[in-house]
């Protein structure tokens, strides 16, 4: 029988990063990276994880990875950081901008990207960091 495998949309999940299935009746199995807190709530059911590892020939493939950004709200910001990923050759597959709550000028940015592993991630990661508009910025443990 077909399991259906999908890929926690909270985290994501990329090769590189060690990871664990959840099995759910009827759902098939969700992959979490092992580090994503949503694991805690399965900590009482250990019949229903799964020891998963990465095949490594899905090398052309991209995954994808949710990241937090903390940006200045100024001209021009948002186009540097779509140009890093891009430039990078990773793909911005969602993006949600939020205001601060009462911090002026400041924005936290939630993107998936989709990368080939986790060094092409942390690759971009680094390059965020150092621009000037970008304060911070996160690997998304959900």
């Amino acid at each position: 029988s077909n399991v259906a495998f999908k890929i926690s949309a909270e985290t994501g999940a990329v090769p590189g990063e060690r990871i664990v299935g959840i099995t759910t009746p009827g759902e098939g199995v969700t992959i979490y990276p092992i580090f994503a807190r949503a694991l805690e709530k399965y900590d009482s059911e250990p019949q229903r994880w799964i020891d998963l590892a990465w095949d490594a020939s899905a090398s052309a493939q991209r995954f994808p990875a949710r990241i937090g950004l903390t940006i200045l709200n100024e001209v021009g910001a948002l186009a540097q950081i779509a140009q890093v990923i891009s430039e990078h050759g990773g793909n911005i597959a969602e993006l949600q901008m939020n205001a601060r709550h009462g911090v002026r000028d400041v924005f936290e940015l939630d993107i998936m990207v989709e990368v080939y592993d986790a060094r092409h991630l942390n690759d971009i990661i680094n390059d965020l960091k150092n621009k000037a508009a970008v304060s911070s910025v996160e690997r998304h443990t959900g």
